[in-house]
């Protein structure tokens, strides 16, 4: 699931003040440089040796076992790098800075699209995705569970609570929304209740029996990824 939060196209046109002092090239110097960039011509494909395949599966997802398992055969094909020498040097210097220091200016199209994204973050329960993280902590959880890959039965489920977090966040610093600012507190609170219930210092919406799966090399689907997403 991809959220696009900030589309930052013209930063001068588009943030109140400049967020970092860039050093501009002059007119020769990128006229220089976008005619050396059409000078790069990408190679050609070259054709593969022959009886070079690889066999990719047909399906992987949740239940895949190599055994069982269905391939195709695809032809590989080597590539070569398009550049070759140094890369050009830098003509001109970023500093990083807080999406707290930038704000959209109303009415434009990068503000609309944010509009977009907080509507859909403030259309969410947050109930709803906390619910297979306290069942399996053992709590009666609220409101009704998620569908799709968060559904109860699914093994990807608590992933999307870390997108989730992580879009709160951004478009937060972007907003400073209140409600936004109480639902992802209310969030880390109850993870927080579901890691002492669970105890050990686990925490996660699926039991750890499936990570034990993994280590065993048995079919499960992708546990480290989803934790992964939380903690990112």
């Amino acid at each position: 699931i991809g959220l696009s939060f900030v589309f930052l196209f013209s930063l001068e046109r588009h943030m109140r003040r400049p967020a970092a002092a860039l050093r501009k090239a002059t007119e020769e110097e990128l006229a220089a440089q976008s005619r050396r960039q059409r000078e790069v011509a990408l190679p050609r494909q070259t054709e593969p040796a022959a009886g070079t395949t690889i066999a990719c599966p047909l399906y992987s997802g949740p239940g895949f076992g190599k055994a069982g398992a269905k391939y195709t055969e695809l032809h590989a094909i080597n590539l070569h790098s398009p550049y070759q020498g140094l890369p050009e040097p830098p003509t001109a210097t970023l500093q990083q800075f807080s999406l707290r220091r930038l704000r959209l200016l109303a009415g434009s199209a990068q503000w609309a699209s944010m509009q977009v994204n907080l509507n859909y973050l403030l259309s969410i329960d947050p109930d709803t995705l906390l619910w297979a993280w306290r069942r399996n902590a053992g709590e009666h959880p609220k409101g009704r569970p998620a569908g799709g890959w968060e559904a109860p039965h699914m093994e990807l489920r608590g992933h999307f609570l870390g997108h989730y977090l992580s879009a709160c966040a951004m478009t937060w610093a972007s907003t400073n929304h209140s409600v936004l600012d109480g639902r992802m507190r209310y969030v880390v609170s109850a993870m927080a209740e579901v890691a002492a219930r669970l105890g050990g210092g686990y925490l996660s919406a699926f039991p750890e029996s499936l990570l034990d799966r993994f280590e065993r090399i048995e079919p499960v689907w992708a546990p480290y990824y989803t934790l992964h997403k939380v903690l990112q």
